[in-house]
């Protein structure tokens, strides 16, 4: 009997979760399907950034549709529903980060930082060339290529990803300040 043609064929290139559950990543591959898959809806407690590197997927965030495209990452903060719509005539490929931020309390409270900006709540897309250009990508692929012993590894997740949320803090903070402008000058204008 000849395989179907929508079994869904995962391949983990790579993962690895910290002892404490407090940050899950994972590198994984999906072979097409032949149709469209859909995922969720759910809900975590924890941040998730994710970063498409090959395939058509549509994020739904707490109602709101976003095309996410080969480069574009994704911001989903805690408790926030979401489900994918995943274009099955292709291959999925991308990179995912889960991260509790419980666990960066302790070091954020010796070093007092707003991060509004970040903790907004809202789903963010970032498009791939402002995630070219950002230090984004340069921080999560080093999280991606974290080669560090498991005696080191919870440091080294937890300082790369304190580096991550700086960077995207800045990042939406400089998106919300565009669009003030924005704003702003369409009013002047009309």
């Amino acid at each position: 009997m000849a395989p179907q043609q929508d079994t869904i064929m995962e391949q983990i290139i790579k993962e690895y979760n910290t002892i404490n559950d407090s940050f899950y990543f994972h590198h994984t591959l999906t072979s097409p399907s032949g149709r469209l898959d859909y995922y969720g809806p759910e809900s975590h407690d924890r941040f998730e950034l994710f970063y498409l590197i090959e395939g058509e997927v549509e994020y739904i965030v707490q109602g709101q549709h976003y095309l996410v495209r080969p480069g574009d990452m994704i911001f989903i903060s805690p408790s926030r529903i979401h489900s994918l719509v995943i274009n099955g005539e292709k291959n999925y490929e991308r990179i995912v980060l889960v991260f509790d931020y419980r666990v960066l309390d302790e070091y954020f409270s010796r070093y007092p930082m707003d991060l509004k900006h970040l903790l907004s709540g809202r789903g963010h897309v970032i498009q791939k060339d402002i995630v070219d250009r950002s230090d984004i990508k340069s921080v999560f692929f080093s999280i991606a290529e974290n080669q560090e012993e498991d005696k080191y590894k919870q440091l080294y997740l937890v300082s790369c990803t304190i580096q991550l949320i700086i960077a995207l803090d800045k990042l939406f903070a400089e998106e919300l300040k565009r669009l003030r402008t924005d704003y702003v000058d369409y009013y002047l204008m009309h």
